[in-house]
């Protein structure tokens, strides 16, 4: 069972996948810190917490939603 998100790491995955399904491509974290009006370091911090908890994932160093986990799709 995957570990449940807070609020705001919600708030840093739907900015990701939004990014992927409008441009094709994430969001930096500066894209994201400033969607979310948070700090480059905090936005780091939930899209580091979002790798751990396996609701994102790495693949060539680009930001990318699981496999069918795209809403969007």
């Amino acid at each position: 069972m995957a570990r449940p998100l807070s609020p705001k790491q919600q708030a840093c995955l739907d900015v990701v996948s939004r990014w992927l399904f409008e441009y094709g491509f994430p969001p930096s974290l500066a894209e994201i810190a400033e969607e979310l009006k948070i700090a480059k370091p905090t936005a780091q911090s939930h899209v580091g917490k979002l790798l751990g908890k396996g609701a994102l994932r790495r693949i060539w160093g680009r930001l990318m939603l699981p496999q069918g986990d795209n809403p969007h799709e």
